[in-house]
């Protein structure tokens, strides 16, 4: 619940102006995936349209799956893979960005997440990676390992085949 919270812009709003602006929660310019589209937009000097091409679809089609199991092993090694391996990518597209098109100033969207005095993505991976201690327990160990496995390589995977 807390990265979705997080995701819409709840934890920014609290954080940058108090309970009070709990209202402005609505609002959609503060979602990371509007940040990101800002972000963006004066890099390329336009809004650029998602591409779901058949990678991202496949990509997509497995997330869903895998975050949507019946199975808590399998529900838990998909957040985690998918948390560890966002970090790295947000971290790796910001640094990208900034080299590629010179920018001097942070990018809104991935400060939030992997830059400044306190990143989010840090408290997102922590908290996904405490979940373990209320789902795996020594007997799934095992096969919470191997689940991890399958979660991490469809999200590198992914980010791979669309660098290509």
């Amino acid at each position: 619940m807390f990265i979705c919270w997080d995701e819409c812009g709840g934890n920014y709003l609290l954080q940058k102006e108090g309970i009070q602006s709990l209202p402005k929660i609505l609002s959609t310019g503060r979602f990371h995936c509007n940040m990101l589209r800002s972000d963006i937009r004066p890099i390329f000097k336009e809004d650029l349209k998602p591409n779901y091409s058949q990678v991202t679809t496949t990509y997509l089609k497995g997330l869903y799956e895998r975050l949507a199991s019946h199975d808590p092993v399998v529900r838990a090694s998909m957040m985690v893979a998918f948390e560890i391996q966002g970090a790295h990518m947000i971290e790796s597209l910001g640094k990208a960005l900034v080299a590629t098109y010179n920018l001097e100033e942070d990018l809104s969207y991935c400060q939030a997440h992997v830059g400044g005095d306190d990143p989010l993505e840090v408290y997102h991976v922590a908290m996904t990676k405490k979940l373990l201690s209320t789902i795996v327990t020594q007997e799934s160990k095992e096969r919470f390992i191997n689940e991890f496995r399958i979660s991490y390589t469809l999200n590198f995977d992914w980010c791979r085949d669309i660098t290509l």
